[in-house]
């Protein structure tokens, strides 16, 4: 951590009191701390991601009171960071600092290797490449069941921070996008199981309606669907 982070980030917190999770932009550096000269934020937002995608846990400031929506952490997520940031996202209650403030060390010992941790630059064909080996029907279950836990939690929560009237529209529109979310993911699985030839027609109907561009990685993932295996 820089010096100065704790010190801006509480700053950021008082300054934004509807923000329940803040996270921090930082600094890639190899195991050696020397740097290339790329932000988290910046590699991130290169591969064509939402800024939302970056929630590295070492990067995260959050409130007390969301705890009591947090916790526990359901064992259907991928981390705890991933579930922290979903939930705030859920409250239109993450905020972003668009400062480095601490160096994001890579070495070949570190648990996560997300390729937007790359001491390289990445770009979008990079993140395309990546994506060719990628198990789609398994990661379309595990988004179902994250999702599916998600849901949950906002339904079954009664943590305070869910009884205000802009909460309870925020978890109302978060629901709709669950809804959309878990349907494409059982739709992709329920084409893949079809014979090649026999995918034509749904991988069309989900292109033209905007699911793989909404969920998914668009016409890259419309034209993998018709070739996979």
């Amino acid at each position: 951590w820089f010096e100065n982070k704790l010190e801006v980030m509480i700053q950021f917190m008082e300054n934004h009191p509807q923000v329940m999770v803040a996270v921090n932009d930082a600094e890639i550096v190899d195991e050696k701390l020397t740097t290339p000269g790329i932000r988290k934020s910046r590699q991130v937002l290169d591969l064509g991601l939402p800024v939302t995608s970056f929630h590295s846990g070492c990067c995260l400031v959050f409130r007390d009171q969301i705890k009591s929506l947090f916790l526990p952490v359901p064992d259907e997520v991928f981390a705890h960071d991933t579930w922290l940031n979903r939930l705030a996202v859920a409250l239109d209650g993450r905020g972003f600092v668009d400062l480095s403030l601490q160096y994001y060390r890579r070495h070949t010992q570190n648990t996560s290797d997300w390729i937007a941790s790359s001491t390289t630059k990445k770009r979008r064909l990079d993140l395309m490449a990546e994506k060719k080996t990628a198990d789609v029907r398994y990661w379309c279950s595990r988004r179902i069941k994250a999702v599916s836990a998600l849901k949950k939690r906002l339904q079954e929560s009664d943590s305070p921070l869910l009884k205000t009237p802009d909460a309870q529209d925020n978890v109302q529109r978060t629901m709709a996008r669950c809804n959309r979310e878990i349907q494409a993911a059982r739709t992709r699985l329920k084409l893949l199981d079809k014979p090649r030839l026999l995918r034509i027609k749904g991988a069309f109907a989900m292109l033209v309606s905007g699911v793989y561009k909404e969920h998914f990685s668009g016409w890259q993932s419309f034209l993998k669907d018709l070739v996979r295996k």
